[in-house]
Formats: C-alpha cells, sequence, structure tokens
C-alpha cells in the first residue's frame, strides 16, 4: 500500500513538472496548461475508442517533414492531426438547418478521411476531400469503405489547395488550419472564383483575418478552452443561407 502510494506521488510529481515545463514554453499559466492537457488527454481517449467503433484509423499525427510530398508544396502545410470527433460533433450539429443532399461537402486536408466519415455520418451525400500526401489519401480512401462510402458518393484529390477548383453551386468548406498564410490565400482566391456561395467552417483559426480580405462574412466564432478547438464559421457570395 505504501509503495502504491508512493508510486502515485511520484506519477503526480512527474506530471506537473511535465505540464510546467510545457507552460513554461509556450508562455502559458500552470492552469491553463493542465486545462489543455485535460482536454487533449480526454479527447485521444474518446479519438481511440470512436475509432475502434467506427472501424477505422484515423487517430495519429503525422509532423510536416514526413509527409509524403514535395518540399515546395510542403512548406507551406501544416503537420497533419485529425479534428477530435468532440469537437466534430459540436460543428456538425450546428450545421442541423442545411440541405445535406444538395449542398457539396469539401475538406482541404482531408488526411485520413475523419471529417469526412463523420459529414456522411451527419447526412452529407456530395462529399471530397484533397490532400498533398499520396498515403493519406489512400488511408482516407480505405477509411471511407470500411463505412461504406462509395467513389461515387466521395471524391478524394491528390492535389494541393492552390491547385484545386471547388466545384460549382453552394457548398461548405472544411478547414482545420491545414495550410500557412500563403496557401490559405491561394485557396480562398480560388473558392471566390468559383459560382455558387461557400459556408466556410475554420477551426483553429489563427488566420481568420485573411478570410476578410477576400470578402468572408464571419458568421459566428466558437471559443474552447483549448484555442486549437475553437471555430469560426464564415460565408462568401450572401445570399439566402440559413442563419446560424
Amino acid at each position: 500500500m505504501i509503495l502504491l502510494l508512493l508510486a502515485l506521488i511520484s506519477f503526480t510529481c512527474a506530471l506537473c513538472f511535465f505540464i510546467w515545463e510545457k507552460s513554461q514554453l509556450f508562455d502559458r499559466s500552470f492552469l491553463e496548461q493542465l486545462v489543455i492537457e485535460y482536454y487533449r488527454s480526454k479527447y485521444r481517449l474518446q479519438d481511440f475508442l470512436r475509432d475502434q467503433k467506427n472501424n477505422i484509423f484515423s487517430t495519429s499525427r503525422v509532423k510536416v517533414q514526413n509527409l509524403s510530398a514535395p518540399q515546395f508544396i510542403k512548406k507551406h502545410a501544416r503537420a497533419y492531426e485529425p479534428t477530435p470527433y468532440a469537437v466534430l460533433d459540436r460543428i456538425f450539429d450546428k450545421l442541423s438547418f442545411f440541405d445535406k443532399t444538395e449542398l457539396a461537402f469539401i475538406d482541404y486536408g482531408c488526411g485520413r478521411g475523419r471529417t469526412l466519415n463523420v459529414a456522411k455520418a451527419y447526412g452529407f451525400k456530395n462529399l471530397q476531400g484533397l490532400d498533398i500526401d499520396a498515403h493519406l489519401l489512400q488511408s482516407c480512401q480505405n477509411n471511407l469503405a470500411r463505412n461504406g462510402i462509395t467513389n461515387f458518393e466521395a471524391q478524394l484529390f491528390h492535389i494541393s489547395a492552390d491547385d484545386y477548383l471547388p466545384p460549382e453551386g453552394d457548398k461548405i468548406i472544411y478547414m482545420y488550419n491545414p495550410f500557412d498564410e500563403e496557401m490559405l490565400r491561394s485557396a480562398l482566391n480560388n473558392i471566390k472564383q468559383t459560382q455558387g456561395e461557400a459556408f466556410l467552417i475554420y477551426v483553429n483559426p489563427v488566420n481568420q483575418r485573411i478570410f476578410k480580405e477576400y470578402g468572408a462574412e464571419l458568421v459566428r466564432h466558437y471559443d474552447h478552452p483549448y484555442e486549437d478547438y475553437s471555430f469560426s464559421f464564415f460565408r462568401m457570395k450572401n445570399d439566402s443561407w440559413v442563419k446560424i
């Protein structure tokens, strides 16, 4: 019993030291970092269990240097890290009023396809995903197939955002901070050139000011105790969208 207590104390001290070190590294208070580590640990466990339930594998992170893409493209990319299921559920719950049979849902930096799988589960019929890493796209295709999502329902593109033109018509576009400012500007410029209105979901919106430069109107911002999981809704070419 004493040994167990000592082990617990040692573990707690080590954990506190780890959190303190990270708080110093990112210039946060100990309490702020503690909250962040709580959510990250909680979401990792939830994501693992949800992947098991959905019979897919989408959880692991891929560093930028390990992405399978040319360096001139990779230099604009962020590390692949899927959005936590809890955050996705929060987002898709707010899209309930849209006609999901008509709208295209497009994931920029789709990775292993977690967001596309969730979009399908929430009723979207026309899915598109793009990524610069062919290996991640193959994993995405496999994960979609395991959930019975056919190539007719989901189109995948091995392409960078500056070379991709979204389909004509109204669409919902999803971004989990997938690239830097330069690539974001190219992507938004291409989106602006297509017909129809675009409703944009931007998770971890560190560069949301750039959306406004391209005529996107901020609909609403949703905070999260860990800022990486906050998100903003934008719209381009206002017409007759449902207010969220």
